[in-house]
């Protein structure tokens, strides 16, 4: 396992490719399982349960379709195990490190000053899921750094969408949040990513 966690780290460290994981796949299911315990933890923050287990299970189920699809059309398909093992072993990652500072992050418009800094760290979590993502989608799909940003941010937006659309937030749930927008990682699960 510590071996398996070391895996993801190099990747989210951009030191190791997908393609560097083990592709069986009890892998593939210790990650998804891993992003979504990780991800329905971070919603319960804000939401009911039933609320944040579908929050939680869309979040898993958008990013893998879409991995899915684009390997398919690049004739990939026997990439996806350790593709799509490797967004959600890195989205569990970064949930569990945004995890402490969830209760803050829900209730920060209080503090102005802590508000301030969990918005910067928010957007720093943000950023480094996407730049993940983006090295992910470079290796799996043999593309460019910048195609696989382009491809990191449509798959965060999508997944987003997709999400409100189906469970939009509830008015009880509104009031409690702030002016914080809820974190990319969390609800998209590259992450959450995970996050969260």
């Amino acid at each position: 396992m510590y071996q398996l966690f070391q895996h993801f780290l190099n990747i989210m460290l951009l030191r190791a490719r997908p393609q560097d994981l083990p592709g069986q796949p009890v892998v593939l299911w210790i990650a998804v399982t891993a992003a979504f315990v990780s991800g329905f933890a971070g919603f319960l923050f804000v939401y009911d349960f039933s609320a944040a287990l579908g929050r939680s299970m869309l979040s898993v189920l958008i990013p893998g379709i879409a991995v899915w699809l684009l390997l398919r059309i690049r004739r990939l398909q026997h990439r996806f195990n350790q593709t799509f093992a490797a967004l959600c072993g890195s989205a569990a990652v970064i949930n569990a490190i945004a995890f402490p500072f969830m209760p803050y992050l829900f209730n920060a418009g209080a503090d102005a000053q802590a508000g301030t800094w969990l918005i910067v760290l928010t957007l720093l979590i943000d950023i480094w899921s996407v730049v993940i993502t983006a090295h992910i989608f470079r290796h799996a799909l043999d593309i460019g750094f910048a195609s696989g940003i382009s491809l990191s941010i449509a798959l965060i937006l999508v997944t987003v969408v997709t999400i409100e659309s189906v469970l939009p937030l509830p008015n009880a749930a509104a009031d409690h949040m702030t002016s914080l927008s809820e974190p990319a990682f969390l609800r998209a699960g590259a992450m959450d990513q995970s996050t969260g």
